[in-house]
């Protein structure tokens, strides 16, 4: 049982390193689905373009 808990605190403390990471470098998660299988991806962010236009 020990050895299961270590491995969900490992297995989040991961995630959520990897999402602090994700989020400084200016990226989002994106969820899809690929030819009827799940993917994730980090793409960039879309930046709002009006205050170049302006």
């Amino acid at each position: 049982m020990s050895f299961a808990l270590g491995g969900v605190i490992a297995a989040a403390a991961a995630a959520t390193i990897g999402l602090v990471l994700a989020r400084m470098g200016d990226l989002r998660l994106s969820f899809g689905w690929n030819h009827g299988h799940p993917s994730v991806a980090f793409v960039p962010r879309e930046r709002e373009q009006l205050a170049t236009v302006a």
